[in-house]
């Protein structure tokens, strides 16, 4: 059984194997292509501080940042002496717990999509320090190197 190749031409001046060729010799000059694509609630873990150099502010604030909990937004009732009334009572207790629960349906609302730009912006700052610390390190690299060949 012959299979027939991916790439077929019917060009009379090009040859699909000579085509192959040179893209497997521009591929390979070039280097393999490598995209990245974020994992769906990917978290990006806080960078540990470098050994020298670093900002204690910077690594003190992501840290906080990192660390805040999640806000808490359960109805929490205080105990009302009109709730003691014998048939009022229970129909304030109602109407009161029905007013919490509508102005907790909003501020839940805005939690939730605050909690989603708070993730993203953790995220992000996560990655850009950890880009800040590798542009450090090659910059302390070339520096170091600059300076043997200023020496040389």
């Amino acid at each position: 059984m012959m299979t027939k190749p991916w790439l077929e031409l019917n060009d009379p001046e090009i040859n699909a194997n000579d085509l192959m060729a040179e893209i497997d010799v521009r591929v390979a000059a070039h280097g393999r292509f490598q995209p990245h694509y974020p994992t769906f609630g990917h978290i990006s873990p806080m960078p540990q501080p470098p050994n020298e150099h670093f900002a204690p502010n910077l690594y003190h604030h992501l840290r906080a940042l990192n660390e805040l909990e999640a806000t808490d937004s359960t109805p929490e009732l205080a105990a009302s002496p009109a709730t003691q009334l014998p048939l009022l009572g229970k129909l304030w207790g109602m109407v009161r717990a029905q007013a919490h629960n509508l102005v907790l349906f909003y501020v839940n609302r805005s939690a939730a999509d605050n909690a989603q730009t708070r993730a993203h912006m953790v995220n992000t700052l996560n990655e850009l320090t950890r880009l800040v610390q590798e542009q450090q390190q090659e910059i302390a690299a070339l520096r170091a190197r600059l300076e043997q060949e200023d020496n040389a």
